[in-house]
């Protein structure tokens, strides 16, 4: 017989208390918001200094140091966790108090395409759409458009959720060490083994990744990311990818699909080795290809048809590349491929940061996404300084002090200086600029307008 999944009490309050906020204005209840807090909460959220950016379909989110979550862009599915449904935002909103969710007391921020997640409290959770349970609150189909807990009568209640990762229809988390997944499970995303093709394959419960004897350890996990039907973690600061392999994106020489966690491949070349031996120190998944930084070197891998590896060609690869230098036409080295500090990767562009606070992208600039001031429809498969951008109400960008970037779908935003500067596409408002629709997008970094 069926298990029957009992919904619980708490999680009957947060849809009828949804329902509630569906009927104030967007506007009026970001103000009761406001109002509600401390006045030394007041002044932090009046020019809050981010610590944070990611970047999801359309919309992004934004951490400040204190630990408040502002999103702003598409909100159809309730993405911005804002308490409705309005379309969209073009500028950023505080995201509400439900069910256990503090916003203030937030350490960890990440956007899918249609949810976001977020730990408060060392509590993981998520909101906006559930059509497969990524939002992990054991009722799939059930849309939120306020912070919902995960798994909230079960493996979860630790309190010691470190890092959360959301790709396209399911999340992953790092517990006590541990990574645990849930979604949509089509391609063994999730890391358990594939019944199913399809919605039906999914879980809306959180599920440890099973080790894989003489592999995968699930344990010190270090680092995790979720993207469009594959995963990735970093275990003894050893890299290994599960699921959807269909452009090598697993990145262990073949495009066959893997429900284990697969090691990616070490290698020697001419131009490096990549060892994968124990010091990874960050990895970024995007719909079809991979990055990772070892011993300060940005390595990509998988699909390359518009040059998002940074190989200096369009060639994809099946195991990982080293991200190559670029030159000036004089020969000065406008790029080298060392003191890696963070790296990003867009639907079809990357982007990094440097020890020395410099930030670099690469791929299509179709909108104006790499930050170079400028829109084409050629590839850019080499890296390239962004830009620095124009004075906006009395802020401009410097690239010196930037600390995070991340790239998007079509669109990217950065930290600097403790503010968030976006560029590229704005059909939906995702630059957080105030403006959306024909003839906003910025080619060059803006700064977000908070009310």
């Amino acid at each position: 017989m069926r298990k029957r999944h009992i919904v619980p009490l708490a999680v009957i309050a947060l849809m009828a208390a949804a329902s509630v906020f569906a009927v104030l204005h967007f506007d009026e209840l970001q103000e009761r918001i406001y109002d509600g807090r401390k006045a030394s909460e007041r002044s932090a959220l009046k020019d809050p200094v981010f610590a944070d950016v990611e970047t999801g379909n359309f919309f992004a989110c934004g951490l400040t140091t204190s630990g408040y979550v502002y999103c702003w862009g598409d909100n159809h599915y309730g993405q911005l966790g804002t308490g409705s449904y309005t379309e969209l935002s073009d500028q950023p909103k505080l995201v509400v108090d439900a069910g256990g969710f503090v916003n203030g007391h937030v350490t960890s921020i990440t956007t899918g395409d249609f949810h976001t997640c977020a730990v408060s409290d060392g509590t993981a959770y998520c909101w906006g759409n559930n059509m497969v349970g990524q939002l992990g609150s054991a009722s799939a189909g059930q849309t939120s458009n306020v912070p919902v807990p995960v798994d909230p009568s079960g493996s979860f209640l630790s309190k010691e959720v470190s890092e959360i990762r959301a790709g396209y229809m399911h999340t992953c988390a790092v517990e006590k060490s541990q990574v645990f997944c849930w979604g949509n499970n089509g391609w063994g995303q999730t890391g358990q083994p594939v019944s199913k093709q399809g919605p039906s394959a999914s879980s809306s419960v959180p599920a440890p990744v099973p080790n894989v004897p003489g592999g995968f350890v699930n344990s010190d996990i270090s680092k995790v990311a979720a993207a469009d039907n594959f995963s990735c973690a970093v275990s003894l600061g050893k890299l290994y990818c599960w699921g959807n392999n269909q452009s090598g994106q697993l990145g262990n020489g073949s495009f066959e699909m893997s429900s284990q966690p697969s090691l990616v491949k070490s290698l020697s070349g001419t131009d490096g080795s990549f060892k994968n031996d124990g010091h990874i120190t960050d990895v970024a998944a995007a719909s079809g290809h991979v990055c990772a930084v070892e011993d300060g070197q940005a390595w990509c891998w998988g699909n390359n048809d518009q040059g998002q590896l940074g190989t200096g060609s369009l060639v994809s690869s099946i195991e990982p590349a080293l991200v190559k230098d670029s030159l000036s036409t004089e020969g000065r080295v406008m790029f080298a491929n060392k003191d890696i500090v963070g790296i990003s990767t867009g639907i079809l562009h990357t982007c990094l940061v440097n020890s020395s606070g410099k930030s670099f992208c690469w791929g299509n600039n179709v909108h104006g996404e790499l930050g170079r001031g400028t829109v084409d429809t050629e590839y850019h498969p080499v890296p390239a300084k962004v830009a620095e951008g124009r004075r906006q109400r009395g802020i401009a960008f410097t690239n010196s002090g930037v600390t995070r970037v991340s790239a998007g779908m079509g669109s990217t935003c950065l930290v600097s200086a403790g503010r968030i500067f976006c560029f590229g596409y704005n059909s939906r408002g995702q630059l957080g600029t105030g403006e959306h629709g024909p003839g906003t997008d910025e080619h060059l970094p803006a700064v977000i307008k908070i009310k």
